[in-house]
C-alpha cells in the first residue's frame, strides 16, 4: 500500500522547483501553441475533405440520422478549428503571452477533440463499426500536447465517462459491445500513461537545461576570472612594479620587434637611453624610499611619452630607462627628448608629489637613430646609444646624439 502511495505521489509530483515552475509552464505553453497551429491546419484540411465527401456521397440522406449528426459534427469541428487557429495565432504574437488563456483554451481544445472523436465513434457504432476514431483521438491527445498529469487525467476521465454513458444509446445488437468498451478503456489508460511520461520527461529536460545553463554561467565566470588573472600575471611579468614601465626582458623583446619592423620597412628607429642625474646622492641623503619615489616620478613622466605612436618605455636597470621610438627620425626624437627633459625639471615644483624640493631632479639622455640594414646589429646600436648617454651624464641635464 505504501509503495502504491509513493507511485501515485511520483506520478503527480513536480520535478521542477517552485521558482522555475512558471518559466517551465511558459515553455510548455509555447510548445503547445506551435503544435496547435499545425494541428488546426491539419484538422481544417481534413474536415473540408470529409465534409465534401459527405455531401457528395450522402446527399440523399443528409437530413436523416445518423448522416445529419455526422454533417453537424464535421461542421462543428471545422468551425471550432478555425476559431482555435485564430485565437492561438493572435495570442502567439502578444507580449507577454496570455498564459492563463492559453492554458485554459489548450485544455478546451484537447477535451473537444476527445469528445468529438468519441461522438464520431459512437455514430460509427450504429452501423456496426469500431471505436477507432475515439482511440486515435485518445492517442493523439496523449502524444502531441503537454499537460500536467492531473489535468490530462481529468480530461481523459471526462471524455471516457461521456463515451460510456452515451454508449448504450448507440450500440446495436450486432455490435461488439464488450470490445468497444474494454479496448477504448485500455487506450485511455495507455494514452494517459504516455501523456504523464512525456510531461515528466519534459520536466527532466527543463531541469537538465537549467543545470547546464548554471554550469555554463559558472564556467564562463571562471574563464573570465582566469582571463583577468592571466592578464594581470602577464602585465606583472612584463612591467616593472615600481615605475609601471616595461621591464628589461620586455625591453629586449620590444627592441627586437622594432628593429625587424624598421629593417623590413627601411624606416628610422630611434633609441633613447636615460639616466637620473645624481641619483646616488639622492639615495645617500634621503634614503632608498626617496630614491623609489624619484624613480616613480621620472617613470610617470617617461610613460607620458608612450602616447607617441610606436613608443615603448622600459626600465633598463637601476636608475636607467630606455625609450624605443619606431619610425621616428632623429629630429622627432630630439623634440620628444626636450619635452621629457623639461617635464622632469618641473618635478621640483610644489604641485609634484615628489617630497624633496631641495633636490633638483634632472636627467641625461643619449639619442641614437638608425635605419637598420643587414650589416647592423642591435647590440652595436644599444652600445652606441649607451656611449652617448655617458657623454651626456658628464654634462648633466643634457642630451647627446650618437
Amino acid at each position: 500500500m505504501t509503495k502504491l502511495k509513493q507511485l501515485i505521489k511520483q506520478l503527480f509530483a513536480n520535478q521542477v522547483t517552485q521558482e522555475d515552475y512558471e518559466p517551465f509552464l511558459t515553455q510548455l505553453n509555447i510548445n503547445n501553441i506551435i503544435k496547435v497551429r499545425y494541428v488546426t491546419v491539419a484538422f481544417i484540411i481534413m474536415e473540408i475533405i470529409m465534409l465534401a465527401l459527405h455531401l457528395n456521397i450522402k446527399h440523399d440522406t443528409l437530413f436523416v440520422f445518423p448522416d445529419l449528426l455526422y454533417g453537424i459534427m464535421y461542421v462543428l469541428m471545422l468551425s471550432f478549428m478555425f476559431l482555435m487557429r485564430f485565437a492561438f495565432e493572435k495570442w502567439s504574437h502578444q507580449d507577454p503571452l496570455p498564459l492563463t488563456k492559453i492554458r485554459a483554451f489548450g485544455v478546451v481544445f484537447s477535451l473537444f477533440i476527445l469528445l468529438w472523436s468519441a461522438t464520431i465513434s459512437l455514430l460509427d457504432l450504429t452501423d456496426g463499426g469500431e471505436a477507432m476514431v475515439y482511440v486515435v483521438g485518445l492517442i493523439g491527445v496523449g502524444t502531441v500536447p503537454f499537460y500536467k498529469p492531473l489535468t490530462s487525467l481529468v480530461m481523459y476521465v471526462t471524455a471516457h465517462l461521456y463515451y460510456l454513458l452515451v454508449f448504450i444509446f448507440f450500440i446495436t445488437p450486432t455490435g461488439h459491445a464488450f470490445a468497444n468498451i474494454v479496448n477504448p478503456s485500455l487506450f485511455v489508460i495507455l494514452s494517459w500513461s504516455i501523456s504523464v511520461i512525456r510531461y515528466h520527461h519534459q520536466e527532466k529536460d527543463f531541469v537538465d537545461q537549467k543545470i547546464i545553463q548554471s554550469q555554463s554561467q559558472e564556467m564562463k565566470k571562471v574563464i573570465e576570472e582566469s582571463a583577468v588573472v592571466n592578464a594581470k600575471l602577464t602585465r606583472l611579468s612584463q612591467t616593472d612594479a615600481l615605475t609601471g614601465c616595461y621591464n628589461f626582458y620586455m625591453f629586449q623583446e620590444k627592441i627586437k620587434e622594432a628593429w625587424w619592423e624598421c629593417l623590413i620597412s627601411q624606416e628610422p628607429l630611434s633609441l633613447l637611453m636615460i639616466d637620473i642625474d645624481n641619483f646616488k646622492t639622492l639615495n645617500d641623503r634621503y634614503g632608498h624610499q626617496a630614491g623609489d619615489i624619484c624613480l616613480q616620478c621620472v617613470g610617470g613622466v617617461l610613460n607620458s611619452a608612450s602616447e607617441h605612436p610606436g613608443c615603448s618605455v622600459a626600465r633598463y636597470g637601476g636608475d636607467e630607462f630606455a625609450i624605443i621610438l619606431k619610425k621616428t627620425t632623429q629630429k622627432e626624437a630630439i623634440r620628444i627628448v626636450e619635452r621629457i627633459r623639461k617635464d622632469v625639471e618641473k618635478l621640483e615644483v610644489p604641485e609634484c608629489p615628489f617630497p624633496f624640493p631641495s633636490f633638483k631632479i634632472t636627467i641625461s639622455i643619449g639619442i641614437n637613430t638608425i635605419i637598420p640594414t643587414e650589416a647592423d646589429t642591435i647590440e652595436h646600436f644599444i652600445r652606441e646609444t649607451d656611449i652617448a648617454l655617458y657623454q651626456a651624464k658628464a654634462l648633466r641635464n643634457k642630451y647627446i646624439t650618437a
